[in-house]
């Protein structure tokens, strides 16, 4: 998954280069990301408007799948649910949608940014009460599945839904991340496999078993069938939430927030990861008002492409990002994906 320390360790290893600030053309460790642009045109979707004068959009309406980026719809739905956001649970409840060895290390990476005494990749004491706020958090920094599964019960999925459409995403898929990532084991339908999981302790500990086991499906064929939408959709949810058209803006922007420049206010970042796929999506509030919204979705690569910009995935980012901080990149990408 790609998460916050990715995109902050990309932008540690940018700085750290005296000439290559944060969104310049060339990454750190050499990569021309306007040339692999060009070169991956086909495998690229990209909406992108600085919030001033420059806009590019490159197949922008076709669909795409989205991995962890929907869950800004979760944090979006929550904030807007007029749930008390310090209402406390026991750990074990969101611990009871944990699939380990999936995420990335997104869980325990939850456990120790929110300072939670840890057994391994779990909690230390289940019992232990945390507030909502945490869960979210861990959700939208460290994209945390099972944070978003939990509030995806939570909330349910038409209000999910309702928020997505409200932000300018019609008909958004917002499937349970656990049936869908089972599926790489076992047969059936998300919802089916995600409610087994949940209310069958046979299937339960049968699935927990399965995962140190190889898949039994093609995990980037498997990817192609996850939830999709368009670089369009997730553009329109960020714009709404960073206009507060639709609330979550303080969640979406804690990420990046070391990130944030002279006469920048926030900016707002989600993004995903599977095999073959990376998506970005990011929105930059100005001091002047304006703001900029950039969103970068990029699908079916061959597992050798994959693996080479999983390596620079930070650095891909902060050029994303930099398409909304400097006009040359923003041209350049246009020129890459034959719009200029």
């Amino acid at each position: 998954m790609l998460s916050r320390r990715h995109v902050l360790a990309g932008a540690a290893a940018v700085a750290a280069a005296p000439l290559l600030l944060p969104g310049r053309a060339v990454a750190a460790e050499g990569t021309d990301w306007g040339e692999w642009l060009a070169k991956h045109r086909d495998n690229v979707k990209v909406f992108a408007d600085d919030g001033r004068d420059g806009r590019i959009a490159h197949q922008e309406c076709r669909m795409s799948p989205m991995a962890s980026a929907y869950k800004a719809i979760h944090a979006a739905a929550f904030a807007g649910s007029g749930i008390n956001p310090q209402r406390q649970i026991k750990i074990r409840d969101w611990e009871s949608y944990y699939l380990p060895g999936t995420d990335g290390n997104a869980h325990p990476n939850s456990l120790a940014m929110l300072g939670i005494p840890a057994n391994g990749a779990w909690a230390a004491d289940p019992d232990q009460l945390v507030p909502l706020d945490w869960v979210v958090r861990a959700m939208i920094i460290q994209s945390d599945n099972s944070a978003a599964d939990y509030l995806h019960d939570l909330l349910g999925v038409p209000a999910l839904r309702r928020t997505a459409a409200r932000g300018g995403w019609p008909e958004a898929q917002v499937p349970a991340l656990i049936g869908q990532v089972l599926r790489l084991w076992w047969p059936g339908t998300n919802d089916e496999l995600a409610r087994r999981f949940l209310t069958d302790t046979e299937f339960h500990a049968a699935a927990l078993a399965k995962l140190s086991q190889p898949p039994i499906v093609d995990p980037f064929a498997w990817a192609k069938t996850t939830h999709r939408a368009s670089a369009v959709d997730l553009a329109s949810l960020h714009r709404s939430i960073a206009t507060e058209r639709i609330p979550g803006r303080r969640y979406l922007e804690l990420a990046l927030a070391p990130l944030v420049q002279p006469g920048e206010l926030g900016i707002g970042y989600k993004g995903g990861e599977l095999p073959g796929i990376l998506t970005l999506a990011f929105s930059l509030r100005r001091a002047d008002g304006t703001i900029g919204i950039s969103v970068v979705l990029v699908s079916d690569l061959t597992a050798d492409d994959y693996k080479a910009l999983h390596a620079n995935e930070g650095d891909f980012a902060m050029f994303c990002l930099g398409m909304l901080r400097d006009p040359a990149v923003l041209a350049r990408v246009g020129k890459a994906l034959g719009h200029a």
